[in-house]
């Protein structure tokens, strides 16, 4: 803070004096973070999942040297893309987002997986921070045909022109007839 003061004399000399006191301001960053992103937008067995996060320092101070992991329930496998797990400075008030890549196997059933996003960091006084959000994947289910004879003509031979019908049928109890 700068305080400044003009003063006249008796006999009108101006003087002026000014000075500078320093404040401390108490303050700490304080992370949030939210899923900005999904591709693709439904996530079936066998996708690779690209999500981004956005990380915002609520706060009114800077965060310094974040690292951040993402992590996920077995059969899932979470690797960071796309740019490095390492935010150096993420003054106050401000945001970053960062990208992550999800591999959900073949074989993993349909589900909601839960998934943890650790972000530590250092505070104003260069102490050591922690914080965990709580996501969830949501894997949902592939349709799986199976098909049957639907009393054809010729079943196996169509030499005189007959019809062929073909019954199939989604696993999950939806019929197409075709």
């Amino acid at each position: 803070i700068t305080l400044s003061s003009d003063y006249g004399t008796t006999t009108f000399v101006q003087f002026s004096n000014s000075n500078t006191i320093n404040l401390y301001v108490n303050g700490k960053p304080e992370i949030n973070a939210v899923v900005v992103n999904s591709q693709p937008l439904d996530i079936y067995p066998g996708d690779t999942a690209g999500i981004t996060i956005k990380l915002t320092n609520d706060g009114n101070y800077q965060a310094e040297s974040l690292k951040v992991e993402m992590t996920g329930k077995n059969p899932l496998e979470v690797k960071w893309a796309k740019s490095a797990n390492i935010i150096s400075v993420l003054p106050a008030k401000q945001s970053q987002t960062m990208d992550f890549a999800v591999e959900v196997p073949k074989d993993a059933d349909a589900k909601d997986y839960p998934m943890k996003l650790h972000v530590s960091y250092l505070g104003e006084n260069k102490e050591q921070k922690a914080k965990t959000f709580d996501i969830a994947l949501h894997v949902k289910s592939k349709a799986k045909f199976e098909t049957m004879d639907n009393s054809s003509d010729n079943f196996y031979a169509n030499e005189k022109g007959g019809h062929v019908k073909i019954l199939l049928k989604n696993k999950d109890g939806k019929y197409l007839l075709v």
